[in-house]
């Protein structure tokens, strides 16, 4: 299934985000959607309690 225009482009998430100074909430996202895609544990117990079922990601 193709990905909207919006989602397209942009940079891959960082744990050390390079963002200017100035972009202190893409810093913030960058470092949450990391953790997010590294830690299962983290997804499953974030994503739980909005009833999103999380597996694994290959």
């Amino acid at each position: 299934m193709p990905r909207p225009d919006f989602l397209t482009g942009g940079e891959p998430a960082r744990l050390i985000p390079i963002a200017a100074d100035s972009a202190r909430e893409q810093k913030s996202v960058s470092v949450i959607l990391t953790g997010l895609r590294s830690v299962l544990e983290l997804r499953q117990s974030m994503l739980k309690s909005l009833g999103v079922r999380v597996g694994i990601m290959v």
